[in-house]
């Protein structure tokens, strides 16, 4: 069943209440692979379970059969798809923790619906081929270098110096930097939501980020400008394009899509990451068909901020906002105030740099020698 007819069901509706938007489509993605599986659309599917449930106790148990016949199905004759696409590809059986995702959001559905199954599989476990890189800023260098836009430049920047996670930064609006921006902050000031955790929260971007930032916001007022001059070419017809970025705007937008305003997607993100980790030797070919994550992928960058602050000594309260975690109980007394973290974030954001930090390296091997 499609996603747009699912999510009218009431059954359905049940389960997505309350749910952030990710969430929800990884509901509905699991659910439409799940209905197509049992070929039961999801009335069918608790009328199916509140049938067994009404059996001798000795009978139930039809339904979490099913399940754990359908987990087998995912880890060994699905068909793998291209990593941002419906594509499938000539392999089969999805990855440990992707199934573990799938069956713990049909558990959501039935829950919701008054059915909470009792069903033990085995944790989901990463393989090997799908480790995350310890990425440095020498490494982050090499991809911004080989990045083909400026967007994707100052996407890169930001996912590494601000820590935050590649939904939050789709989900920012120009209206979240633009003062800042004007104010020409050094480092720049990001008061965000992560609403994954439904976390407000602030984080900081360095200087590096902040011009490569500043260079995409430019080159889309030049084509907004321009676009402006075709329509006087063209003899005022229809409404006039704005020349001007609004604040609700969407910071990072699509390419290619003439006088649109579409917000770039995490699925794009993912997608650009891997082929631009191939193209700067960050990651070989070879590992990227062998994985079926990218090594550098954009979690990748969110961890290696957590590891430059870590190095730095940085207090894990204060590293735990910055990325959006929620905070322990008592953990929002003992923050500093907003001028003393933007301090602390510029004292220890010299490895963030990929210039500065860069250079650093280069002439500690200078002096010793390269040992």
């Amino acid at each position: 069943m499609h996603p747009d007819k699912l999510v009218q069901c009431p059954e359905v509706k049940k389960c997505l209440a309350g749910k952030a938007e990710k969430t929800k489509k990884t509901y509905l993605t699991a659910l439409k692979v799940y209905t197509s599986y049992r070929n039961m659309d999801p009335e069918q599917l608790i009328d199916e379970i509140e049938a067994d449930w009404k059996k001798p106790r000795r009978e139930r148990g039809e339904v979490e059969y099913k399940l754990k016949e359908f987990h087998t199905w995912l880890r060994k004759e699905k068909e793998k798809q291209k990593p941002g696409t419906e594509d499938a590809t000539e392999e089969t059986g999805v990855s440990p923790k992707w199934a573990h995702t799938i069956l713990g959001a049909i558990r959501s559905f039935y829950k919701s619906n008054g059915f909470p199954l009792n069903l033990k599989l085995p944790p989901p476990t990463t393989l090997k081929k799908n480790h995350k890189l310890k990425l440095r800023a020498e490494d982050v260098k090499k991809l911004v270098d080989h990045a083909p836009t400026l967007r994707d430049k100052a996407v890169i920047l930001m996912l590494f110096q601000t820590g935050m996670d590649v939904s939050t930064l789709c989900s920012l609006d120009y209206g979240d930097v633009a003062r800042g921006l004007e104010k020409k902050e050094c480092p720049l000031t990001l008061h965000v939501v992560r609403e994954k955790k439904h976390v407000d929260y602030t984080t900081f971007l360095a200087q590096d980020g902040i011009e490569a930032l500043q260079a995409y916001l430019n080159k889309r007022r030049e084509k907004m400008n321009k676009t402006y001059e075709e329509w006087i070419k063209n003899g005022k017809k229809g409404k006039a394009p704005s020349t001007k970025i609004g604040h609700s705007d969407p910071l990072f937008l699509k390419e290619r899509i003439r006088n649109g305003k579409v917000r770039l997607t995490p699925v794009l993100i993912e997608k650009v990451l891997r082929e631009i980790a191939v193209m700067s030797g960050v990651v070989t070919q070879e590992e990227m068909d062998r994985a079926d994550m990218n090594p550098a992928r954009p979690h990748a960058l969110r961890a290696a901020f957590e590891s430059v602050m870590t190095v730095q000594n940085v207090n894990d309260v204060l590293i735990n906002s910055w990325m959006g975690h929620r905070l322990p109980y008592d953990g929002a007394y003992h923050m500093p105030t907003l001028d003393e973290q933007r301090n602390i974030y510029a004292e220890n954001s010299e490895l963030l740099s990929i210039n500065r930090a860069v250079e650093q390296v280069k002439q500690l091997e200078e002096k010793y020698n390269g040992k």
